[in-house]
């Protein structure tokens, strides 16, 4: 099962690379109101759709979004009332990935060795290398917080660089400077819906698959 999910995993990153012009990752899958901004352009967000450096993806209220980087490493789901940036950096076969979290909820699962990863909110920076973990930023309060899931996450707060690792099980809150304090934390802690879509199932991969031409291809994947 998973030699064969690595292949897929594979071609999907082929197909990604042939069919659009250097994108960084993919919309792999959608639910309810989602904007694209690019160039200043404001567009609807749709499954399939192609991401490139720069682009800003905003979930409007009961919607969700699963993004795929295009090095086939890590995945990003987007939650309701959320905003991110996402940028890449590729180097040799790998790429550096920085998600800039403006307000909202993302969890991300992260593989091993496959470049830097980091979640960025206007108080904290959270680096992993391996891992899966949610992060919230609430800009009213102007509060981080991170929960892993699994692997260990580092958080290090933008304003006095105090930095702490948070593992599996445990929850920190940073305001960027000070003291991040640690708490455990329990599944049940959160919004049933959050918890559905982190958990959902990708047996299959299919989606309309769209490109800067205009030009569209639909894919399907299936794996055991």
């Amino acid at each position: 099962m998973k030699k064969r999910y690595l292949l897929i995993i594979l071609m999907l990153s082929v197909i990604i690379s042939v069919f659009a012009n250097d994108p960084i990752a993919v919309i792999i899958k959608t639910k309810g109101e989602l904007k694209l901004i690019r160039n200043s352009k404001e567009t609807a967000a749709t499954s399939g759709e192609a991401l490139f450096n720069g682009d800003i993806v905003k979930s409007g209220k009961k919607s969700y979004a699963a993004i795929k980087f295009s090095d086939a490493s890590s995945i990003v789901k987007l939650f309701p009332n959320s905003e991110i940036t996402i940028t890449a950096k590729k180097q040799k076969d790998k790429y550096n990935k920085n998600i800039s979290l403006k307000i909202g909820n993302i969890w991300s699962k992260v593989t091993k060795k496959t470049g830097k990863f980091d979640v960025e909110t206007p108080t904290t920076v959270v680096s992993v290398k391996g891992t899966e973990f949610l992060v919230n930023f609430d800009p009213e309060q102007k509060i981080t917080d991170v929960m892993t899931f699994r692997g260990v996450v580092l958080v290090k707060n933008k304003f006095d660089k105090f930095i702490k690792e948070v593992h599996p099980g445990e929850k920190s809150r940073s305001k960027g400077t000070g003291i991040i304090n640690l708490k455990k934390f329990n599944e049940s802690d959160l919004n049933k819906d959050i918890l559905n879509f982190i958990k959902e199932d990708k047996n299959i991969f299919e989606f309309d698959m769209h490109n800067g031409a205009g030009e569209t291809r639909h894919i399907r994947m299936d794996f055991e």
